[in-house]
C-alpha cells in the first residue's frame, strides 16, 4: 500500500498526476505540464505486514517570469513620484531593472 503527498496533501492518481509500478519495487510519479505550484516537498510511505517505510523528495520547478500589470499611459510633473506597481513571477527569482 502506498501513500503519497505533495506539501501534505494527498496526491491521487488522475488529471495530471500518474502512477507507474515497473515492476514490484518500483514506482514513477509522473506530472503532466509541471507548474511552479509543483515545486516543494513530495513524501511516499511504503506499508506492509512487515513494517513502513518513507522517502520525502523536494521538488524545485524552475519557470520563465510571468508579468501581471496593467500598462497606462501616466503624467507627472517633475519633482513628482510616481509609482508603477508590476507583479513578477518566476522561478528562480529574477533580478529587475528599471
Amino acid at each position: 500500500m502506498f501513500f503519497r503527498t505533495h506539501e501534505g496533501k494527498p496526491i491521487e492518481h488522475g488529471g495530471r498526476f500518474r502512477f507507474l509500478h515497473e515492476d514490484d519495487e518500483t514506482l514513477a510519479l509522473v506530472i503532466k505540464h509541471v507548474e511552479a505550484d509543483d515545486s516543494g516537498m513530495y513524501k511516499l510511505v511504503a506499508k506492509n505486514e512487515l513494517g513502513e517505510s518513507t522517502m520525502d523528495i523536494e521538488l524545485s520547478v524552475k519557470a520563465p517570469p510571468k508579468f501581471r500589470f496593467k500598462m497606462e499611459d501616466r503624467k507627472a510633473l517633475s519633482e513628482e513620484t510616481l509609482v508603477m506597481e508590476v507583479d513578477i513571477e518566476a522561478s528562480p527569482v529574477p533580478v529587475v531593472k528599471w
